[in-house]
This record gives structure tokens, sequence and C-alpha cells, in this order.
């Protein structure tokens, strides 16, 4: 049993995403949901649409279902930044300490094969969704930031690894001082880290390949919220939701991401919901934008960073402002009270969006200093941040839960790692093997454990040393 108090809010603020919904986005296969299922899958967002695209792949005569508790791909799918972009290097040092340097080789190298696959996909069913490969442009404004020398260090570590692919080495370059500051167009950069990623519209990639599911045989049930999930003596699961009834099926898969502790107790401390705004910037004057071609990181401490993306019709979608949703003026966990362990995307703090003004371009990048915009669109949503970074996927067979499968907690990074990740649920169920026995789809740091799941919460423990050393960590904004 989970805390119904964070399931899925009815209320929820409608991102840029989702601006475009159509009558599909409240698809139901079948008038009542169904009474016998082999195989539910438990969120229709990227990592539910690509668990239920694979499996289908694999096994055409699978017997799936998707229940969502909102409108389709309502989530952080379609709330989130449009970025797909590998952190590569950055979390080396971490991820080496944690999984050892073959396993954070694993991750990057992962991250970087996604681009490839999703543009594959893309191109491969021809799906309108705005995917554009670039470059990523991290921007970093002061040499001696601690954000800086970490993010140095891991790669450092990285290009010496003998793990990482040669080729992913080659494309991460640094740049200095006047250079930094002309290729990343940004005045205030010390340094500039530049390597491959992409952007799209998530929204429309997930809503293609759930389409493409049901034409194959997928029972999608939009508007349909587990509340419940029971093992039988028998092994079987009884799936109930609030107002729909039951299901019952042979194998369940919790693709719940941010809310993932309503359904799994043993979860609460391990995948904690964390709230985040995103806004869309556009220019005033539609004929005059000045386009940049990169995604970015802007980074001014050790929790504060902005990402943004460039799309084509000439907009700019920038998310991050973590630190403005901290109440600094509160200690401990009070401080994190409206944004960690929090599902609440019915609102957006006004603090949070302070900074996203009219001249939010124009201060970042000399290529928009002329150039009057206004904010379209602001929205909150909810993350699945975990206890040490990493996701968790494969089988919980190791909390006495056989049958039952779980593709969540990407915290907040989802793009770059999901898709194989659901394969490899995928791969699980039609094989009926384990994650260990199957062939290398995902890397091995995001394997579920016991020990995994009762670890400390390191990203917890961050935050709450950034509310204790506010005056010491807090920096002027770029």
């Amino acid at each position: 049993m989970g805390n119904k108090d964070y399931l899925p809010k009815d209320n929820y603020t409608i991102s840029f995403w989702l601006s475009e919904q159509t009558e599909f986005s409240r698809f139901r296969s079948t008038e009542n949901i169904p009474k016998e299922v082999d195989t539910l899958i438990i969120g229709s967002g990227y990592a539910g649409t690509s668990t239920a695209y694979h499996l289908l792949e694999q096994d055409p005569n699978a017997d799936v279902a998707i229940f969502e508790a909102r409108n389709l791909c309502s989530g952080a799918t379609g709330r989130n930044g449009g970025h797909v972009k590998p952190y590569i290097h950055r979390y080396y040092d971490l991820y080496t300490e944690l999984i050892g340097e073959e396993g954070a080789a694993e991750i990057a190298n992962s991250e970087y094969e996604h681009l490839w696959l999703l543009k594959d996909l893309v191109d491969e069913h021809k799906i309108d969704c705005d995917f554009f490969l670039t470059r990523a442009c991290d921007v970093y404004p002061y040499k001696d930031d601690p954000r800086l020398v970490r993010d140095m260090k891991c790669y450092d570590r990285f290009m010496k690894s003998p793990y990482i692919r040669e080729d992913l080495k080659k494309q991460v370059q640094v740049y200095y001082g006047d250079a930094a500051r002309t290729i990343s167009k940004n005045p205030n950069t010390e340094v500039a880290v530049t390597y491959p990623a992409a952007s799209c519209w998530p929204w429309k990639l997930m809503m293609a390949l759930l389409k493409k599911c049901v034409d194959k045989g997928l029972n999608l049930q939009a508007n349909t919220m587990v509340t419940e999930a029971t093992q039988r003596s028998d092994g079987k699961w009884v799936v109930k939701t609030a107002d729909r009834g039951e299901t019952i099926c042979n194998k369940l898969v919790f693709a719940t991401n941010g809310y993932t502790k309503a359904l799994l107790s043993e979860f609460s401390n391990t995948i904690v919901p964390q709230k985040g705004v995103i806004c869309r910037i556009v220019a005033k004057d539609k004929s005059t934008v000045p386009h940049l071609t990169n995604t970015y990181g802007l980074f001014t401490s050790l929790l504060k960073s902005d990402y943004l993306i460039n799309r084509p019709d000439g907009s700019i979608v920038v998310g991050g402002q973590d630190d403005t949703m901290l109440d600094l003026s509160k200690s401990g966990e009070a401080a994190l009270s409206e944004h960690f362990d929090c599902v609440d995307d019915s609102f957006v703090q006004e603090k949070a969006v302070e900074v996203w003004n009219d001249n939010y371009m124009q201060e970042r990048f000399t290529t928009w200093k002329n150039t009057p915009t206004e904010v379209s669109h602001v929205w909150s949503g909810v993350l699945g941040f975990t206890n040490d970074y990493l996701p968790y996927v494969g089988e919980l067979d190791c909390i006495g839960k056989k049958g039952a499968y779980i593709c969540a907690g990407f915290h907040g990074h989802g793009m770059p790692r999901v898709l194989l990740s659901g394969k490899a649920i995928a791969t699980c169920i039609a094989t009926g093997k384990g994650i260990k026995e199957i062939p290398y789809t995902c890397p091995t740091g995001y394997f579920v454990s016991k020990k995994r799941i009762e670890g400390k919460n390191i990203h917890k423990e961050e935050l709450l040393e950034y509310v204790k050393n506010k005056p010491t960590l807090l920096k002027a904004r770029m």
C-alpha cells in the first residue's frame, strides 16, 4: 500500500506541450476497463509508452493495457523542458563512487546512444515532433565556481576512462574566456562546454507511439486513476481504480515516476516527487527572432541551474529555478515543503518565475539584446527524484512483489534514459527473465535491489545542506 495523498492532482497547470491536445488525449480503447489482462502498465508517459511499444515489437500478440490517471502523457513527459541532453561527463564522479568506473561509463555511453536511437525512431515512423539534433552548451560564469570545479573533475575522469566510447570522448569540447563568450553568446561566461544533444516536442513523440501501440492491440485507458495494487495468493495482481472498478493482471509495471510512493510504500524515501517549473518565452516581433542553435545549461551554483532549448518556431523553453522554490527564510525540511516531496502541479509559485521576465534572454545572450520578449506559458510539473540520482528499472522480486516491475525515478533527466529502460522491462516480460539475465539493454546501475531502495537519500541531504549553507552557496544570477 502507498500513500494516496501522492496521487496525481486533477486541476493541473497546462504546459505549452499540452496546448495541442486532441480527442486522443482522452482515448479509451473500450468503454469499460478490461476485467483481466496479461500485462498492465500504470502510466502513459515516456516510460509506460516505451515499455508498451517495445513489448508489442517483441511480441505482437502481447495482451497489454495502459492505465493513465489523467489525460494521456500529461505527467512529467508532457511538461518537461523538451531536452534530449546526455549528461555525458557531468556526475561521472558521483556515479563512479556509487557503482564503479565501468558502471559510470555505461550510463554515459547509454545516454549518448539515446540521441541516435530517438532520431532513428522518429525517422523510421516519420513522427512530427520537432526533433532537432544539435549541441548542448553548458555555461559557467566563474572559474572558481564549485559547480565548474566539480564538473571539470568529472570531465577529466571521464576522458581518462577506458570504458567510455572513444567517439564520444571526441565529441566534448571545452572553451575558455573570449572563445567561451563568443561560442555561447553569453556575455558573462568564463567557461563553456559543448557536446551532442537534441530537443523535441516530447508529448507529440509519445502520442504518436501510443497510437501505433493501439493499432497493434494495446488497450489504452485515459483518465483511469489507479489507487491500489495488491497481490493475491495465486500471484495475480488486483489493480483498483478510483471510479472504474478493478482489473486482474499477471504482470504489473509501475511507470509512475514522481507518483510512485502513492502505490508503493517501499519507495516512500526512495523516489520522492519534486516540483519543477518551466516557461516558454517568445519574441514579440516574430519576424526578427535571433534563433540560437544550441541547447543550454546555465549554471550559477551547486544547486541552481537553468536549462533551455531553442525551438524551431523561434520560442525558448526554459526550466530550472529550483533554489527559488525553496523557502530560505525557514530552516531544515520546512524550507523544502513546496518543492521537495510535493505533487501539487496545480499552481506555480510566483517567486519561482520572477526571473523569467521580459529581460531574461536579453541579459543572457548577446544576440537577443535588442529583441523584446514576453512569457507565453508558465507551468509546473512533478519529477521523480531518487535517493541516489539513478532510475529504478527491473523486477520487484527483492521486495516480495513477484510479477511486478518498475521503470521510474528518472531524477529530472528522463529523455536520454527512458527509451532503453522501457525496452529492458519489455524484454523481461517477453522472455520471462530477470533484468540481469537478459542481454544488456540499460545500465546496470539502474537495476533494482533492496539495498538501493533502503539506501539514504543523498539528494535530500544535498538540498538540506544547501538550505543550511545558503549565505555561502547562493550566488548572483547571470
